[in-house]
């Protein structure tokens, strides 16, 4: 059993997460979720002994069929901040943003947040009269970054 679970990440309210990747994935996803919960405390109390308790709730998501679940890039060594600043260079009007484009946050979520600010940035400079989203708040920040997609987009 051990190797089944290679990742576990502790975050916070006592929750643990463990990813879990290609075959094993598969079929994770397939099984009943107790036998997932079997096997998977059976790796953490080979590790932390017998009194671990048991989970309150296990939650398996399946990315190949939610599509509302997203993901996350995976950059192989020898990947540069140039090789980021090209993913996220403008194609004309097109701007791209996103955590892979993300030199120093790529694969989380607020590097796509933070990136998404850099391009929408870029969209307002490109306009004449135009001033930085930087210094207004998340929300407005925010609003303003889907308009600026969607105009980007029509």
């Amino acid at each position: 059993m051990p190797g089944y679970f290679p990742v576990f990440q502790p975050l916070p309210d006592n929750v643990l997460l463990a990813t879990v990747v290609g075959e094993l994935a598969d079929r994770i996803v397939q099984q009943p979720v107790e036998e997932t919960k079997t096997e998977l405390m059976e790796v953490i109390r080979s590790m932390y002994g017998s009194t671990v308790p048991d989970p309150v709730d296990v939650v398996i998501p399946d990315w190949k069929t939610d599509l509302f679940l997203g993901t996350y890039s995976n950059s192989p060594v020898g990947v540069t901040d140039e090789t980021h600043q090209q993913l996220a260079a403008p194609v004309g009007r097109l701007y791209f943003s996103g955590e892979a484009t993300s030199a120093d946050y790529n694969g989380f979520v607020h590097g796509g947040l933070f990136s998404g600010y850099e391009s929408a940035d870029a969209v307002i400079a490109s306009r004449s009269g135009c001033h930085s989203i930087s210094g207004s708040t998340y929300i407005d920040s925010f609003v303003l970054l889907l308009l600026l997609c969607l105009s980007c987009i029509l």
